[in-house]
């Protein structure tokens, strides 16, 4: 009875999670169980150390109390990420037909109801606020369901056009390193490759191309990290003294928490990957969503943590059989 409930619940958290366009949303109460089930468990100091962490800069804030509360939603989603990292497989698969039907209705509501609220412009972006988000959690579940040989072809089928209709830049950098990465061996693959390259370059120069908005992103960018200090300037911050959200993770980061939290963050990262003593071919399946993260602020992204719980659980863990089918 237990079991069934979790799987229930894990359905849950897959089928909400696609839809997001209030805030909390119901996947985001449903975390909230989550981090208070960890309040009463061998999780609670790994909260209470990243709490302590996140906040040094608080101290330094413009506006202490908006930089309590988004490290305070920072770690209701990094609770999610304690419970991804600890399901099995069969809990995976229920996430996976969650968010399978999630997609479905996405499309349903997109296309045949042809409701507005699911598009920008002419850029397709479901459930979530932004197209530059809803595509890399396509992409994202792609990757589970191939690495656990999970209706693969299905998930391909169903996410491959709502990545190609939300147009990120980045999502479709990242998809070209994974099937190059794949089938790089394949004689047919490079002639296909290359006679598709020379066909679709013109288009593909276009989307790739600067825009306005970059310019003055990355101009951002490079004030919020003028800006760092050894402990930061308080989560948020950057949004306030630049006037808009840097879009990286990393010099959100940097900016925000400081210099020497965000380095404390790196050696966590590079110890665990040292200790676990992880192939290569594991460390590339993290490619994509460092790459996202140089144009996302995924730190309050939803599908980050739930991934970065999938690469720890099954992927990394060595104890753990891994499909051999992605």
């Amino acid at each position: 009875m237990v079991t069934q409930i979790k799987y229930i619940y894990v359905f849950l958290l897959g089928f909400t999670i696609s839809f997001v366009k209030n805030e909390p949303s119901l996947y985001d109460l449903l975390c909230l169980l989550l981090f208070v089930r960890n309040l009463f468990s061998k999780h609670l100091l790994s909260i209470i150390l990243l709490f302590l962490i996140l906040n040094i800069s608080t101290f330094f804030s413009y506006n202490p109390i908006r930089s309590l509360e988004y490290n305070l939603v920072t770690l209701l989603l990094f609770s999610s990420f304690l419970f991804f990292k600890d399901i099995n497989i069969n809990c995976w698969r229920y996430f996976l037909m969650g968010n399978l039907l999630s997609i479905i209705i996405t499309y349903y509501r997109g296309f045949l109801q042809f409701n507005s609220t699911y598009w920008y412009y002419t850029r397709f972006m479901g459930g979530y606020k932004d197209p530059n988000v809803f595509a890399p959690a396509l992409l994202l579940v792609l990757l589970i369901a191939f690495q656990l040989n999970f209706f693969k072809k299905i998930f391909t089928i169903l996410t491959i056009p709502g990545i190609i209709l939300a147009q990120s830049r980045a999502v479709f950098a990242a998809l070209a390193l994974i099937i190059t990465n794949k089938l790089r061996r394949s004689i047919l693959f490079f002639i296909s490759a290359v006679s598709l390259a020379i066909y679709f370059l013109p288009y593909v120069l276009a989307k790739m191309s600067l825009r306005g908005y970059d310019s003055n992103r990355f101009s951002g960018q490079v004030d919020a990290l003028k800006l760092t200090s050894l402990f930061g300037n308080g989560s948020t911050s950057s949004d306030y003294l630049v006037g808009h959200p840097p879009h990286s993770l990393y010099v959100r980061m940097i900016s925000d928490i400081g210099l020497l939290p965000s380095l404390l963050f790196f050696v966590v990262f590079v110890s665990i990957v040292t200790l676990k003593k992880v192939e290569i071919r594991r460390i590339t399946f993290l490619v994509p969503i460092l790459l996202i993260s140089l144009v996302i602020d995924t730190v309050h992204w939803r599908m980050f943590y739930v991934f970065l719980g999938f690469v720890f659980s099954h992927v990394y863990s060595i104890s753990r059989t891994v499909s051999k089918a992605a």
